[in-house]
């Protein structure tokens, strides 16, 4: 007797529906994890970059740039590199406004940095 094979066209529902849950549990798994660490990339890159920008303007206060101090004013997503004395808006001087990346923000808003010509920050 010859035996004939049958050949199978597709998968069954039961292969389906396991292959369907296995990417279910991996995605569950992996999106939050993702999403933690571009939350956590996107603090260490406005971290970096708002460093880099109070050293930047010590050094203008330290080299006299602009025969004047400078400093940082923070806003609650963004901040303003001037130049002045003062944290008044209105006095302040060469200003560049920085938006911080990645959706961050400061919890305190307002909080201004000026510094001296020894390189001091003063805090208002």
């Amino acid at each position: 007797m010859i035996k004939i094979k049958k050949r199978r066209n597709g998968f069954t529902l039961t292969e389906v529906l396991i292959v369907t849950t296995l990417i279910a549990i991996l995605l569950a798994v992996a999106i939050p994890v993702s999403m933690r660490l571009y939350r956590e990339q996107a603090l260490e890159e406005a971290t970096s970059i708002l460093v880099s920008h109070l050293q930047m303007a010590q050094a203008r206060s330290m080299q006299g740039k602009g025969g004047d101090l400078w400093g940082v004013k923070i806003y609650e997503s963004y901040y303003i590199i001037f130049r002045g004395d003062t944290c008044d808006e209105e006095e302040m001087e060469d200003t560049e406004i920085v938006y911080l990346p990645g959706g961050q923000s400061f919890t305190e808003e307002t909080e201004c940095i000026i510094f001296h010509k020894d390189g001091r920050a003063m805090i208002y």
